[in-house]
């Protein structure tokens, strides 16, 4: 592998969820996230490795690089990441490099109070807060649930759910029935669809490029029913 080579200039951000009968770890490199919702509440099990961050930008500059408008080099956005091997230096240790792909690992108790994990890439994140997201699964579980009960289809078709208040509330509602309807999935993979369905676009010139960027999600449900 040779400067100039795609494989030498790729690169991706990595968050891992391991669970275990009785803890949640997470290890992440980059910009994708790791949230965890606790009793409605959002928990970040993980930080952005944006190079900005103090601790990022000094071993940024320290491993021979600089940051500029928030990218380092000017160029890349995130200060850790696996590849990238234009950042890298085999002189430096793993955790030293300019964009390192050495994690940081985190250790959080499960407890009854735990709902689901969401682990998601930043595109997601660009879009919704932390606690957005918790909020958003929290209520397309309970539309699936409900709106399967009530016999699906929304085109067409008054809900069966709750009133909701407000046009913008309404068209949300009515979004999610739709991808419920159009899904080829079941449970949470529908509900992963959904929000890939509300952060898109519609209109690149109107969002002016949010949503745009890549949107990977996956939700760990500890389901106790």
């Amino acid at each position: 592998m040779q400067p100039g080579d795609l494989a030498f200039t790729a690169g991706c951000t990595a968050n891992v969820i391991l669970i275990t009968a009785t803890h949640i770890y997470c290890a992440n490199s980059g910009d994708a996230r790791g949230v965890l919702c606790e009793k409605g509440k959002s928990l970040d099990l993980s930080r952005d490795h944006k190079p900005d961050l103090p601790t990022e930008r000094s071993r940024v500059i320290s491993a021979g690089h600089y940051v500029e408008d928030s990218r380092v080099d000017g160029v890349i956005a995130i200060s850790r990441a696996l590849g990238d091997w234009e950042y890298k230096s085999d002189k430096l240790l793993p955790e030293k490099m300019a964009v390192s792909g050495y994690p940081d690992v985190t250790k959080t108790e499960i407890t009854p109070n735990t709902e689901f994990v969401i682990c998601a890439c930043d595109g997601i994140w660009d879009c919704m807060s932390s606690q957005q997201a918790c909020d958003f699964v929290r209520k397309g579980k309970e539309k699936l649930k409900t709106y399967m009960k009530s016999g699906g289809k929304a085109a067409g078709k008054a809900t069966n759910a709750q009133p909701v208040k407000g046009k913008k509330a309404a068209a949300k509602d009515l979004k999610m029935e739709t991808t419920i309807d159009n899904s080829k999935f079941k449970g949470l993979a529908t509900v992963a669809e959904m929000i890939f369905e509300q952060n898109c676009p519609t209109s690149i010139h109107q969002s002016e490029g949010l949503g745009c960027d890549n949107m990977t999600c996956i939700i760990i449900d500890f389901n106790r029913q």
